[in-house]
């Protein structure tokens, strides 16, 4: 029974007359945790201990930038917290990482507010400050 939309995985939503999520189209069941064609993705026997999530991916429609979530990824599930970048912490449970403020996506290695920084030359790399959690 969800409360409010944190209750439903993969971008669904909470009805709270009833109780239930509202899942978008691509998931299913309780809460919306099952991901429709997982099975046909066929993550690799060599990646043990998987996880299939869905990830954002933008496309420009009739030249509108449009996010969709229905690129389904096949990911490696974290053991420790070595396994997540810029300070995340692995959720053993899970098997997926806990990103800090500032980073998000597998592993943590998206860090957000990279592209504001206009750094002038090729060779400069942007990284997340784990102590001013921003990017430098």
């Amino acid at each position: 029974k969800c409360e409010k939309d944190d209750n439903c995985a993969n971008g669904g939503t909470c009805n709270t007359e009833t109780g239930k999520c509202n899942c978008l189209t691509g998931t299913n069941g309780v809460n919306c945790k099952n991901i429709i064609g997982c099975d046909q993705l066929n993550c690799q026997q060599k990646v043990q201990r998987a996880y299939l999530m869905l990830q954002e991916k933008c496309q420009l429609v009739n030249a509108m930038p449009i996010i969709s979530i229905f690129k389904k990824i096949c990911h490696k599930k974290c053991e420790k917290d070595d396994n997540c970048a810029n300070g995340g912490t692995c959720n053993t449970e899970t098997g997926k990482c806990n990103c800090p403020t500032g980073t998000n996506g597998v592993n943590c290695k998206n860090i957000e507010g990279c592209d504001q920084l206009n750094c002038q030359t090729k060779s400069a790399t942007c990284v997340f400050d784990v102590a001013g959690k921003m990017p430098t």
